[in-house]
């Protein structure tokens, strides 16, 4: 594997469908309170935050909680959120 290649495959992903997400909806980075997506790594985080021209508190990670959890970081993430108290109301 090349984790250099996959670092920027990632970082470029989010940054791209989150873009698209934003544009979809009239919104801008600013708008939003939260980005979750999965955590695999806590720098690809930092990377799309800084290309989005975003703080990193607006990218969730618990990585530091629960390690990689593949597919299961982005529930576990919205879980914790509602349990916190910073999402509200029904998903």
């Amino acid at each position: 594997m090349n984790g250099r290649a996959v670092y920027n495959f990632a970082v470029r992903v989010i940054t791209e469908t989150v873009e698209q997400l934003l544009e979809k909806e009239h919104l801008r980075i600013s708008d939003v309170d939260f980005v979750v997506c999965h955590q695999a790594n806590e720098r690809i985080l930092e990377a799309a935050a800084k290309r989005l021209g975003s703080g990193t508190d607006k990218f969730v990670c618990n990585i530091e909680n629960y390690g990689n959890t593949s597919a299961a970081s982005v529930p576990i993430t919205l879980d914790d959120l509602m349990r916190c108290g910073k999402i509200k109301g029904h998903l």
